[in-house]
Formats: structure tokens, C-alpha cells, sequence
């Protein structure tokens, strides 16, 4: 217990922070980089750029592998005009930074990888028909990571309401709560408007401003037709609707499948299992009230090691440890 007058330490958990969604945002940056080539939408920055079965079989039969790869990424991150940015990259944040959370930086980018392959992979099987039908942009990329986040999809816990409150917390900070649990948006609001986006999208590809108006009556959509997709004079596609439904299903293989390898090699611990139940051990003396000394002189006496050396592992070993490791 502590002493009179003696200031308990913080109790330091010894899981690790979870680490930025680095991939995300390396992500939207390379979508920057390559939207900053769209030139409106005109026809020679398309015809260059955009995906097509036919090329891709040209590129495998030449098995020139970094070209392919070169240009399923550049297809991939292009935008039709910079207009387009805004929403796609609303879409890849919103899934990617729930996975990445998930599966950690090294796992969501190997899975980001092999969803830009096997989008485009896809395309290619089920376009072969038509070879010069032209894809563009990330759709095939973000309609595999919705099936990542449908395997962690967002849920918010609920919590029982005390029917009274204690006089306590009468005057509580209600800032305290979550950002997220305060302005919970349910996860399918985000998966109904990126289906109505895609589809909304492919109708404006397939038919040009004076067919929608003609069909419409509407003089507006024409008008953001071309603000959105400048002056097309081919009729591109976001993505292939089989090779899209086919995708979400690899993306939720893919997020279930990743995390079962280990990716990073265990850390070589001084202590050894030893050391674990030093920690172990320091960690339920905190749960009893002890400050931190107190805590690692009971841990050091469990194990019989010299205090300095208790510490240490504590300290360094802690980082390096897993959950599983501690149970």
C-alpha cells in the first residue's frame, strides 16, 4: 500500500501504442502525386494511362514484369480529374485507417499490394472479351478494401447507463468520452454511399453529358458531368461489376488470412522466460495498489534475480513482449 503522503506512479501498461496508419496515408499521397498527370480527362492522358486486358496480356507475353506492375499502379492511382480525389480518398481513409488499426503496417501493406494485383488481375479475366475497354482510377483497389472492412467492421460497445448518477459526477467533463462514441456514424453509411458513388461514377463513364441530359431532362447533371469528368471522348470504366463483387470477397480473405503469419521475428529476450514472469508478476502487483519500486522489488524477489536486473527487464523487455506471451 502506499505511504502517507506518497504520490502513486501512473500505472504504465506494457502494450505498445498503435502505430500510425502509415500505409493510408502514403496511399493518398501517391494519388496525389499521380492525379497531378490528369489533364481533364481528354482522350491521349486516358488512352495513356488507363488499364486494358489487351495491354496486360501484351505485357505478360513480353514477361516484362516491372512494367506490369508499373502499370497496374499508375492505372491504379489516377484519377480522371482532381475532382475525383476528394471522394476516393474520403473511401480510402475511411476503410483503410479501421484495417490498418487492425492488422498493423506491415500486414495492410502487403494485403494493399497484392488488392492492386488482384483487381487488375481480375479485370483482365473477366474483360478478356473486350481487350480495349479502358480502366481507370482506385475503384478496383477500394472495392477489395471493403471487404477488409467488413472482416473488422467497426461496432460500438455498448454500455449500460446508470439510472442514477452518483453526486459524485454530477459536474463530469462529458469531453472524456471517445471522439468516436460521442459521433458515432454507423460503419453502413459509409459502405451505402461508396456502392451509390461507384455506381453513380460507372453510369457518368458509360454515357456522355448530352445522353444523360437528353435522358434526364436535367441540364445540371450535365454541367457536373463535365466539371467532374471533363470532355471524355471515349467511354472508360471505374471498374468491372464481376470483377468488383469478386474482389470484396479476396479483400476479406486477405484481412482474415494476413494476421494469422507472423511477420516480425520474435525479439531475443536476455531473460528468457524468466523474464516474462518477472513482468508477469510486476503487473499484478500493480493491480493491488503498490507503486512502481514496490512492484518491481516483489517482482525481483518472486524470481530471485538482483532488483537492477528486475528493472531492466521491465523496462526494455516489456516493449518486446506480446499478449499472448503474458498469459
Amino acid at each position: 500500500m502506499n505511504k502517507p503522503g506518497q504520490k502513486r506512479l501512473p500505472y504504465k501498461t506494457i502494450e505498445p501504442p498503435e502505430p500510425p496508419p502509415a500505409v493510408t496515408i502514403l496511399t493518398l499521397l501517391g494519388m496525389i502525386l499521380l492525379t497531378a498527370m490528369a489533364s481533364n480527362g481528354k482522350v491521349f492522358w486516358v488512352e495513356k494511362y488507363a488499364f486494358t486486358a489487351g495491354h496486360m496480356s501484351d505485357l505478360l507475353g513480353t514477361h516484362d514484369w516491372a512494367g506490369l506492375l508499373s502499370y497496374m499502379f499508375t492505372a491504379t492511382g489516377a484519377q480522371f480529374t482532381v475532382w475525383l480525389w476528394p471522394l476516393n480518398a474520403v473511401f480510402t481513409w475511411v476503410f483503410g485507417y479501421v484495417v490498418e488499426r487492425k492488422m498493423k503496417n506491415v500486414r495492410f501493406g502487403i494485403m494493399m499490394f497484392m488488392l492492386v494485383i488482384s483487381g487488375w488481375f481480375l479485370v483482365f479475366i473477366t474483360a478478356k472479351a473486350t481487350p480495349d475497354k479502358m480502366y481507370l482510377g482506385p475503384s478496383m483497389l477500394l472495392f477489395g478494401l471493403l471487404g477488409a472492412y467488413f472482416a473488422y467492421f467497426p461496432k460500438l460497445e455498448h454500455k449500460v447507463q446508470q439510472w442514477i448518477r452518483p453526486n459524485t459526477e454530477i459536474f463530469r467533463n462529458e469531453k472524456e468520452t471517445p471522439l468516436e462514441e460521442r459521433y458515432w456514424v454507423s460503419p453502413w453509411l459509409y459502405v451505402i454511399a461508396f456502392v451509390a458513388y461507384q455506381v453513380i461514377l460507372q453510369v457518368a463513364l458509360n454515357f456522355d453529358k448530352e445522353t444523360i441530359v437528353a435522358r434526364t431532362h436535367l441540364d445540371f447533371l450535365g454541367t457536373a458531368h463535365t466539371v467532374m469528368l471533363g470532355t471524355l471522348q471515349v467511354h472508360p470504366s471505374a471498374f468491372q461489376p464481376i470483377a468488383a463483387i469478386i474482389s470484396i470477397a479476396v479483400g476479406f480473405v486477405l484481412a482474415k488470412a494476413l494476421p494469422a503469419f507472423q511477420m516480425i521475428r520474435k525479439p531475443v529476450r536476455p531473460g528468457g522466460k524468466m523474464q516474462v514472469e518477472v513482468i508477469q508478476h510486476y503487473r499484478e502487483l500493480r493491480t493491488l495498489d503498490l507503486t512502481h519500486e514496490q512492484a518491481c522489488e516483489g517482482a525481483a524477489k518472486f524470481a530471485a534475480v538482483p532488483i537492477d536486473i528486475a528493472k531492466d527487464w521491465i523496462s526494455k523487455g516489456s516493449s518486446g513482449l506480446k499478449d499472448q506471451d503474458l498469459r
